[in-house]
């Protein structure tokens, strides 16, 4: 019976219920200049980020003139010096996208939740890394398997998901050799990640 009180409160409150995407953290409005001279590739998510680097140079070995430095999030630093408000947590991030020519926003083991369904982590898994890389104007190929990122790249035209690794390759390196390709991918995340601005979803929770 309880069950039943449940299931029929929730219908009741389903329409005026809404869900309330988080805000991006580039509360500067820095953006991403992509270095011409050679291309440095980061890795946000995977527990295993060394694996996926490896896959990924070996695989972009070529495809680009000047170097090709594939890194992790953990990799990269953070000038403290620099860093400013509101919030300098994400102002130091956000300064570590500008470093980069391409991210990737891989599936991401859940080292809280080590036991979940991998299937109920992809469809429940919130966009927030994706639209932090897009905030930037960085161009960037995510995992396909998360709900979220396709909500987030819904009717896209140059930022494309992945399914797998082979799928991966291939997005990068059309991205990493076409500099206008690049360069509209990289207008389109700005775009995209406006939507998601702290203004924008500020004005959310005041509708």
């Amino acid at each position: 019976q309880a069950g039943t009180q449940f299931a029929v409160a929730s219908s009741n409150l389903s329409a005026a219920v809404s869900l309330v995407p988080h805000h991006h953290s580039n509360f500067l409005k820095r953006v991403a200049r992509p270095h011409r001279s050679g291309s440095l590739v980061g890795i946000f998510g995977t527990g295993d980020s060394q694996w996926l680097a490896g896959r990924l140079t070996t695989c972009l070995q070529g495809s680009v003139s000047g170097y090709l430095r594939v890194v992790s999030q953990a990799d990269l630093s953070c000038p403290l010096e620099e860093v400013q408000g509101p919030v300098q947590r994400g102002d130091c991030h956000a300064r570590r996208l500008q470093a980069l020519d391409l991210g990737v926003v891989w599936f991401q083991d859940e080292t809280n939740q080590p036991d979940a369904p991998r299937d109920a982590v992809e469809r429940e898994k919130p966009a927030q890394r994706l639209v932090n890389v897009l905030a930037v104007g960085l161009p960037a190929v995510g995992y396909a398997g998360y709900a979220g990122h396709r909500d987030v790249l819904r009717g896209a035209q140059h930022l494309r998901l992945a399914a797998n690794v082979e799928e991966l390759c291939v997005l990068a390196r059309a991205l990493l050799q076409d500099i206008k390709l690049r360069k509209l991918a990289s207008e389109e995340a700005l775009r995209i990640a406006e939507a998601y601005s702290p203004r924008r979803i500020a004005e959310s929770y005041l509708r």
